[in-house]
């Protein structure tokens, strides 16, 4: 892992609407996992526990994806006292990353409300669909295609990790996404 530098952060108080809110914190380079889960849990309507932990593995997972890995499954991870310590460091960069994989809002108490977009519940963030649609639609018309959804979607989530800095979205996601067009070219070979 890589050296984690200590960043500074004041104690944050209140604001009447229940949030974490504090100005001085969107110029901090980098909070620890800790701290992000504790100021952002309220706006997600998560337990701090639970924002925390999706935290960690998303450094575990960021870290295999940017070694041209797949993403772990659910399954797959370590026991939590093996996953990323709470302290580990993450950059504005990394955390609008995870918001996207994760479909989260960013956290207004470290983004600029311009940086922050307000996505409807369930529709996807992830910048880069119309590129995977893209290559789907491609890989269909060269009779590329994997022989299951499944299959497809781990190839399409392999490609955008490689082709794109984001984190690409799982692979579930991919198969909801696509399971339409999939069939359509499935059915026309």
């Amino acid at each position: 892992m890589e050296q984690k530098v200590k960043a500074h952060c004041a104690e944050i108080p209140k604001t009447a609407a229940g949030l974490d809110m504090h100005a001085s914190l969107k110029n901090v380079r980098l909070l620890s996992l800790r701290d992000i889960a504790h100021h952002w849990h309220k706006q997600l309507r998560l337990s701090e526990r639970v924002v925390l932990l999706e935290l960690r593995r998303g450094v575990l997972n960021l870290h295999r994806v940017r070694a041209g890995q797949t993403w772990l499954k659910l399954e797959e991870f370590p026991p939590d006292e093996k996953l990323p310590q709470e302290d580990t460091q993450v950059d504005h960069d990394w955390l609008e990353a995870f918001c996207n994989k994760q479909t989260w809002p960013k956290p207004l108490f470290w983004f600029d409300s311009e940086r922050v977009e307000h996505h409807s519940r369930g529709r996807p963030a992830y910048p880069r669909f119309r590129e995977i649609e893209a290559e789907l639609r491609r890989r269909g018309a060269q009779k590329e295609m994997e022989t299951t959804l499944s299959a497809e979607a781990d190839y399409l989530q392999r490609w955008a990790s490689k082709n794109f800095s984001e984190l690409a979205p799982s692979q579930k996601t991919l198969k909801n996404t696509f399971r339409g067009l999939y069939s359509r070219f499935k059915s026309d070979t």
